[in-house]
């Protein structure tokens, strides 16, 4: 069943990126707030969809490099992820880890524990996407067309499943690439990575994608 926002989201989503090509970044930047102020309390997933919409804009043209957008992005993503995460969507919720990759966390002067904070968030988000997906999902198997009183529910089990699909080899490989770049730096501490890895993952998990990248033998 769609719910009762995604229509009014959608119309908001449209809004703001017609605005991208017609005003500067700041003009843009203070309607952003002034949106994102208005779904505060909207349920989170929508919100989370929004703050998404604005760092899509904010990195596509015509504000694709410029340091002020960047900058937003970033810090509007790390604040929708501290706040919001609980109740955001996997899929949602990565595609934010995403935008705050690109973030050069290891010039900021808190840069140690910022990379624990932004390492937890990866670990977690990666267990909630392996406890989301169905072990007996088939994506073979289509959800017939009927009217029968669970088959809306069926579709959009199949829908979730299969988009979880869809994101999890590239999330995956992101996210362990992305924590060895951040361990590798100074101070190179793989202790902590690997007792993140540890409290996170299991240890198939661990064995296939982070052997030999800072978890202890």
């Amino acid at each position: 069943m769609q719910p009762a926002w995604e229509l009014e989201l959608e119309a908001e989503q449209q809004r703001l990126r017609r605005m991208a090509g017609e005003v500067p970044v700041d003009d843009f930047l203070g309607e952003a707030n002034a949106t994102l102020k208005r779904w505060e309390s909207k349920p989170a997933e929508a919100y989370g969809q929004l703050a998404e919409t604005i760092g899509d804009v904010l990195n596509s043209a015509p504000y694709s490099g410029d340091r002020s957008a960047q900058a937003a992005t970033w810090l509007l993503a790390d604040e929708t992820i501290r706040r919001k995460a609980r109740a955001t969507s996997v899929p949602t919720l990565i595609r934010l880890l995403f935008q705050l990759a690109s973030e050069p966390v290891s010039d900021r002067n808190d840069w140690p524990g910022v990379r624990f904070e932004r390492a937890r968030w990866w670990l977690k988000t990666w267990n909630r996407l392996d406890q989301a997906m169905d072990p007996e999902f088939n994506p073979d198997h289509l959800p017939e067309l009927s009217a029968e009183p669970n088959a809306a529910a069926k579709a959009e089990h199949y829908r979730q499943q299969f988009q979880l699909r869809q994101i999890e080899p590239l999330f995956k490989r992101t996210a362990s690439a992305y924590l060895a770049y951040l361990y590798s730096l100074q101070p190179e501490r793989p202790e902590e990575l690997g007792l993140l890895l540890t409290t996170h993952l299991s240890e198939s998990t661990r064995n296939a994608y982070f052997r030999a990248r800072g978890e202890p033998s």
